[in-house]
């Protein structure tokens, strides 16, 4: 039988004669007594049990994720327009399109840069364009039929996260703010949030926000999809902020 705690803490000598107690005939306390063990031995096992269920849980959420990632998980696009006779977008097409529209848009900005009256004067029209690298797929495994290799810096803007200092007091443009205190494993703490200044375009709604932390298990990197109504900013040791562009995740 397992161990148990007891339900005091502590037993004073002082009116113990006086404590009163249930007292069933012999056989009866031998029969409970036996009944007890079993029980409690069916619930040690029991808790076995589930901590052995809770092992395969996360095995079997890590062979799932594999699986995703090895396109095992559900029939390849490639397959399906195959079955059903028709065409489709591969990824080296999808990631050419999504580059083509990272340079479109930034073609557009600049040239609003250069049409805006209060723009001051500045070499802009004369940047390049700069290219986003594509990963080194010499050594990287073989993907099924479709899928192709990318980098994150093709698919999305990378940049330092907001940090908290004197100059973002919360003024006219304040957002709640998310600390790394308030990050934890699967679900976020909002009971004490506080407030950050934030300027411009520094949150948009179709940014993932890439919580980082340091010194603690409890701060280990989680990633939240910050998708709301209400965006937060972020405090972080270490954090990035990951501009996707739509169709690329």
């Amino acid at each position: 039988m397992g161990l148990h705690r007891p339900s005091r803490s502590s037993i004073y000598l002082r009116g113990q004669s006086k404590s009163t107690l249930p007292l069933p005939p012999r056989s009866e306390q031998d029969r409970i007594v036996a009944e007890i063990e079993k029980q409690f031995t069916r619930l040690d096992a029991a808790v076995a049990a589930l901590n052995r269920v809770q092992a395969n849980l996360k095995r079997y959420r890590a062979v799932v994720l594999k699986a995703a990632c090895e396109g095992r998980l559900v029939p390849t696009e490639a397959e399906l327009a195959r079955k059903e006779g028709r065409g489709y977008e591969t990824g080296e097409q999808l990631l050419a399109r999504v580059l083509e529209e990272y340079r479109s848009r930034w073609e557009a900005d600049q040239l609003a840069r250069m049409r805006a009256p209060d723009e001051p004067p500045n070499d802009d029209g004369k940047k390049k364009y700069k290219k986003r690298e594509p990963p080194d797929a010499h050594c990287l495994p073989k993907l099924p039929e479709g899928w192709a290799w990318g980098s994150l810096g093709q698919i999305a803007d990378i940049q330092g996260g907001i940090l908290k200092q004197p100059s973002r007091a919360p003024q006219k443009n304040a957002y709640p703010f998310l600390r790394v205190a308030n990050v934890y494993r699967g679900r976020l703490d909002l009971s004490e949030i506080h407030r950050i200044e934030v300027f411009g375009d520094e949150l948009l709604k179709d940014e993932a926000l890439d919580v980082s932390g340091h010194g603690s298990l409890d701060f280990l990197r989680r990633l939240w999809d910050r998708r709301t109504e209400k965006p937060f900013a972020c405090s972080t040791v270490i954090g990035s902020s990951q501009r996707l562009m739509e169709g690329s995740a």
